[in-house]
């Protein structure tokens, strides 16, 4: 039996304030059925250079990111690094969604090219590849959780 169902995206909200060498944790709400593609949202800063150059470092979007992980019941089940994000993503976007790719996670000349002297604020979107977060198939169902889901970034 199939029911019919629809995608839409339901913003979380951190717990702490997030900051370069933070920890933040969220707990994501049970609005839905299930949970599927997860994105980590970063907003950089504006960047502005006094007699010199700036830029973020390429990948910036995975570089923030010591690691994130997933907790069920208490009991870690997923936990991924910013470098094996970056790896991932190395592996595994076609050639064709690369570019999307990389404006997602802030890896751009805008961003990271030589001799820019100012830099505007920029919103990140950073997949997350949990399990659930690959396949519609396996999307995590919010019924069978009795308990909390933290995600810890």
């Amino acid at each position: 039996m199939y029911t019919n169902f629809a995608l839409e995206a339901i913003e979380q909200t951190f717990s702490g304030t997030a900051d370069f060498g933070k920890k933040v944790s969220c707990t994501i709400s049970r609005n839905g059925d299930l949970i599927y593609k997860t994105y980590l949202e970063v907003t950089l800063p504006e960047i502005t250079a006094t007699g010199g150059s700036v830029a973020w470092v390429p990948d910036i979007g995975h570089q923030l990111i010591d690691n994130v992980n997933l907790e069920i019941g208490g009991q870690e089940i997923d936990k991924h690094y910013g470098d094996w994000l970056n790896i991932w993503q190395d592996l595994t976007i076609s050639p064709g969604l690369k570019d999307g790719f990389n404006t997602m996670i802030g890896n751009t000349p805008a961003l990271t090219g030589p001799n820019l002297t100012d830099i505007p604020s920029t919103e990140l979107y950073i997949p997350l590849q949990f399990w659930f977060c690959r396949n519609a198939g396996l999307a995590l169902q919010q019924q069978t959780r009795n308990s909390a889901v933290p995600i810890c970034a």
